[in-house]
């Protein structure tokens, strides 16, 4: 099988798969293959993004209508002001 990446219809669906299994099951894979977690690993503010991201999934998750992308918008804000601010610094 042969995956050729996402595309900005599939977003929706990877949200929703990355919140409900995705991140926990690459914490697992990270625990088991190398010892160490990897929430703990990451910056400080980006695994607390991904926690909080998780929460309000779980709270909207009863919503058929929410839409799960909008979970990580302040995870994407957080990234975005980074590499700018890496980029000024160079």
């Amino acid at each position: 099988m042969t995956h050729y990446g996402f595309s900005p219809k599939d977003d929706l669906r990877s949200a929703r798969l990355l919140l409900q299994v995705g991140i926990e099951i690459v914490s697992s894979c990270y625990a088991e293959f190398f010892g160490f977690d990897l929430l703990e690993h990451l910056d400080e503010r980006i695994s607390d993004y991904l926690l909080q991201a998780k929460k309000a999934f779980k709270l909207s998750a009863a919503e058929q209508s929410s839409n799960p992308t909008h979970c990580f918008l302040p995870l994407g804000h957080y990234v975005m002001r980074s590499v700018v601010r890496a980029g000024n610094a160079n």
